[in-house]
């Protein structure tokens, strides 16, 4: 049989072949198609709290003080640092809301 007959069998590799020569035009051509989203890269962000990302500080006790009077005190900075974070949440989450983003 000569080797470029029209009855000669084609090996697995060579259809593997074939059929990706055949499909990469399809899927570039699909990537080509989707809808891309136009971002303005210079719209402007806005401004973040004094406080936003600021850690804080966790008080040292003093002397002679009570526990009843530095567990308040470490209450109200946890509660300071709880306020920072939901404040910083709500910042980004107005963010994603305005410009598109989030999930």
């Amino acid at each position: 049989m000569k080797p470029n007959s029209p009855d000669r069998a084609l090996t697995k590799p060579q259809l593997a072949r074939i059929t990706l020569v055949f499909s990469l035009p399809l899927i570039v051509g699909g990537c080509a198609a989707s809808q891309t989203a136009q971002l303005d890269p210079r719209a402007p962000l806005p401004v973040a709290a004094a406080a936003f990302g600021r850690s804080v500080a966790v008080p040292e006790p003093r002397q002679s003080e009570d526990a009843r009077g530095y567990a308040a005190r470490v209450l109200g900075a946890l509660g300071k640092a709880d306020g920072r974070l939901r404040n910083d949440h709500a910042f980004y989450a107005d963010v994603q809301r305005d410009f598109g983003g989030g999930r």
